[in-house]
């Protein structure tokens, strides 16, 4: 028989038990919607009709997988030369996604970028920025060094990273990100450690990177690094990061071909080791020449290494509480270094830093003068002025003798060129697309011309007028008495070479794999010859010097060209993939002509025949010399290198003579010798003023 009272308990009964289902199911939905994901993505090198399908295939994976993330970070090499119909192609592929993304600057981005970093700007926004993210805070940085291929922290962005951290505080977890991988043995970024010094007090987890196209894991002072695999791989990749209710960071990678793995999980407290430690040697107010003692004492520590520059991590023995050890340091330049100290205990680490100086008497820094800028200019001596050019957008006239400013001049762009002065007019060109005149002694301005988006050429001077290229792939000739222009030549690619004239001709390379010949009163072409049909082989950053009847330069497939200027003509080639001449430009003196190689050699060709009569090693580890080219003062040749070091060298046997580090920073600048003084500017935004002793 059936009792109402009955059938109402169960009805009941399952009313309940089908509202407990629910709130259960919508509770771990609930949960599920506020788990905090985002995917990192790198290298996406937007070109080709395969790099946008595979770019397509890694977004349609991410969809697919249903992680919805909260946004997808690219972090940089975005495109391959930075044109702007890859950016219309890749935003092409963003605008047919559903997923929000931000992006940071790769080297592919402005290495080949007729306008630096302008475009990237323009396309996807501002170089450096902060985001909220959960319980953590997003930090991304530019690593993107105008027109090299090299990374480099911006002096902009660092200083702005500090106000920003203030900010934040010292507790709350902080995930950074740049396009280049900082802190691994082979060196990626010149002033890794500038910002290292600026973070390491802060509750930093994690930094995420492209770049090196694979999955890679290191660690540093309780920092996770991860380097994420390419889009542009045969297999894309990229990485899944959410946070557990647990207070944990998970970290995922995947494949479009494999499923989701579980690469670790980590705490978002700090895992950085503090230690007490007692530095006995070296100081910083002791010089050292050839040997290099180290004393100190830690407690608490398991294991110490240490390295210098961060170079090759060598154990410190170990006495109870006491680490010592003896280094020979008769290698290494003279100039500031940095010996790092990693110390490891209990799964914690920290890393310890302390400079220290080197001077055999070679060499003594007379004087050193801070810009808020880069410097890639090549400076010239004007009388007892020396005038070279900042990325902070300034033109700086300092006193050769005492490095004190004469005057400055703003400019609406980075000044990466050489300015030349004729009687008392001082000409220069910037990243702003003008060009200037300004009053060689006060830097009063005559006149400017406007000619282009951006300038990254520098000007020469002949019979009244200037000749320069320009980001539209133009030369230009303009009268140097009111910057009016007298004729442009279209070229097929971006002019970033100073030209040089002689016989009433202006020649030049362009990144279109063309070597140009013009006439200089009317810019006719007389003659032009293909150098390269692959753009990054052109002859387009070695600046051609002529000596005679000849015009010689270099080119990144490792050959040293020599043409005749009336026809255009081979006269000879060096090709040497072992020495590795490429994008620095030649020096000459008595019958030689001297070349920087990217395998960090200084070498002399016989200018006449192109056998070689010396070549030198300038470093016991690779030290390329890029954009800094041999400045020559009989008998020593001088250049500057990737790690930032100066060299003397004689030049009539090859022999080093002195090495000189400036600090953290590429040598990009060419020096400029004045009696026994060697003027250079560096990335670490200084002008440096070093006596030859």
């Amino acid at each position: 028989m059936f009792h109402m009272d009955t059938g109402v308990t169960m009805l009941k009964k399952i009313i309940i038990s089908s509202l407990l289902s629910f709130s259960i199911l919508f509770s771990h939905a609930a949960i599920a919607k506020t788990v905090k994901s985002f995917i990192h993505i790198t290298d996406t090198h937007i070109k080709s009709t395969e790099s946008i399908e595979r770019f397509h295939t890694v977004l349609k994976d991410i969809e697919n997988s249903r992680i919805n993330p909260e946004f997808i970070i690219n972090t940089g090499d975005i495109t391959e030369i930075g044109s702007m119909p890859e950016y219309q192609s890749y935003k092409a592929v963003l605008d047919s996604s559903d997923f929000k993304f931000y992006h940071l600057i790769g080297n592919h981005d402005v290495r080949w970028s007729n306008v630096g970093k302008k475009r990237y700007e323009y396309n996807l926004g501002p170089l450096y920025q902060s985001i909220e993210f959960g319980p953590a805070q997003l930090i991304l940085l530019d690593t993107g060094t105008l027109l090299e291929q090299y990374g480099h922290f911006s002096i902009e962005s660092l200083n702005w990273l500090k106000q920003e951290l203030e900010k934040i505080g010292k507790t709350k977890p902080i995930i950074l990100g740049a396009h280049h991988p900082p802190f691994l043995e082979k060196k990626y970024i010149d002033n890794e450690l500038e910002l290292f010094k600026i973070i390491e007090d802060y509750n930093v987890i994690l930094f995420l990177c492209g770049h090196g196209h694979q999955n890679k894991h290191w660690t540093l002072h309780g920092i996770d690094f991860l380097m994420t695999k390419a889009v542009m791989s045969q297999d894309p990749g990229y990485r899944i990061l959410q946070f557990n209710s647990n207070n944990e960071l998970e970290i995922y990678t995947k494949t479009v071909t494999t499923t989701k793995k579980l690469d670790f999980k980590r705490s978002l407290n700090s895992r950085k080791l503090n230690v007490s430690i007692s530095v006995r040697s070296p100081r910083i107010d002791r010089v050292y020449e050839d040997n290099l003692p180290i004393l100190m004492t830690i407690h608490d520590v398991k294991k110490a290494e240490i390295s210098i520059d961060q170079r090759n991590w060598t154990e410190l023995k170990q006495g109870g509480s006491k680490f010592m050890a003896n280094f020979n340091i008769s290698h290494l330049p003279e100039g500031q270094h940095t010996l790092m100290i990693k110390l490891n205990s209990a799964n914690k680490e920290c890393l310890k830093l302390f400079d220290f100086n080197i001077n055999r008497g070679n060499t003594s820094l007379a004087f050193k003068v801070e810009t808020r800028g880069e410097i890639q200019s090549t400076p010239i001596i004007s009388d007892s002025s020396i005038i070279f050019g900042s990325n902070d957008g300034f033109l700086y006239s300092l006193n050769t003798e005492t490095g004190i400013e004469n005057w400055r001049f703003r400019t609406n762009g980075p000044i990466t060129t050489e300015p030349i002065v004729k009687q008392d007019t001082l000409f220069f060109t910037s990243g702003d697309g003008k060009c200037y005149a300004l009053n060689s002694q006060q830097g009063d301005m005559y006149w400017k011309s406007s000619i282009s988006e951006s300038i990254f050429s520098s000007p020469v001077y002949s019979e009244g007028c200037l000749y320069f290229g320009s980001s539209d792939s133009s030369m230009n000739c303009i009268a140097s008495k009111d910057g009016s222009v007298q004729w442009r030549y279209k070229t097929g690619g971006f002019i970033k070479v100073k030209p040089n004239i002689k016989f009433e001709k202006i020649l030049f390379g362009s990144w279109d794999g063309y070597f140009y010949c013009l006439e200089a009163d009317s810019g006719n072409l007389v003659w032009k010859k293909k150098i390269h049909d692959n753009l990054y082989y052109s002859p387009a950053t070695s600046n051609p010097l002529i000596v005679l009847d000849r015009v010689y330069f270099a080119s990144h497939d490792h050959t040293v060209h020599v043409l005749d200027i009336d026809n255009g003509k081979t006269v000879w080639e060096h090709s040497d993939k072992k020495h590795k001449p490429g994008y620095s430009s030649p020096a000459n003196f008595d019958n030689k002509v001297v070349f920087g190689s990217l395998s960090g050699n200084l070498f002399a060709l016989d200018e006449q025949n192109g056998e070689e009569i010396w070549t030198t090693t300038l470093s016991d580890t690779l030290d390329p010399i890029f954009d800094s080219s041999p400045s020559i003062k009989y008998p020593q040749v001088v250049v500057g290198s990737i790690a930032g070091n100066l060299y003397g060298v004689h030049l009539d046997t090859g022999e080093k003579k002195w090495s000189y580090r400036l600090n953290h920073g590429y040598i990009f600048s060419s020096p400029v010798i004045k009696d026994d003084v060697v003027f250079i500017g560096s990335t670490d935004g200084y002008l440096y003023a070093l006596k030859v002793l």
